[in-house]
């Protein structure tokens, strides 16, 4: 059963789903359409489920599930990142994508989205790219009230795995 992301329980379950490129107005308005059909058909074990999504930053999918209600089941979880897979054949964008991290850019003070390759931070952080005050965006949120509050799904890079590449220690 889908409701509106504010309605959701700040206990929520979520999934954080992330696209390599920016989700397009047009694109953006199919998966308005179609995300709450899937959502208000979606159950485990033929009980509904109580979700919601929300698209931010023009990357990220962001699935809500209230499991105080109804929780997941395996099989139900599976039909979700089924169906977030071929909403994003359809759209031409990879919504699974696990090999990059994204920043926050604020040196230019345009809060704009970057991204970059695991295989490229520790050089980022040697050239001034990433500091230890760099907003890195933590995917791995799995909680509602975790993910809206920004110190959590939006840590400084200082707070992050990246710590041990600053200073001396790790370079």
């Amino acid at each position: 059963m889908y409701f509106p992301y504010e309605k959701i329980s700040p206990n929520a379950r979520i999934w954080v789903y992330a696209s390599h490129q920016p989700i397009t107005q047009a694109q953006k308005d199919i998966v308005m359409t179609e995300m709450p059909v899937f959502l208000h058909q979606w159950t485990a074990h033929k009980q509904d489920l109580y979700a919601s999504f929300i698209i931010l930053w023009d990357r990220f999918l962001v699935i809500a599930i209230d499991e105080n209600l109804q929780g997941a089941s395996g099989c139900s979880i599976d039909a979700s990142v089924r169906f977030v897979q071929q909403l994003g054949e359809k759209l031409h964008l990879d919504f699974l994508c696990r090999d990059i991290f994204f920043i926050k850019n604020t040196a230019e003070n345009s809060d704009t989205l970057g991204q970059i390759s695991p295989l490229k931070i520790k050089n980022a952080v040697q050239n001034n790219e990433i500091t230890p005050e760099t907003i890195i965006f933590n995917q791995n949120v799995t909680k509602k009230q975790d993910f809206d509050l920004d110190n959590i799904w939006q840590q400084k890079a200082e707070n992050t795995f990246l710590k041990k590449y600053f200073g001396n220690y790790g370079l």
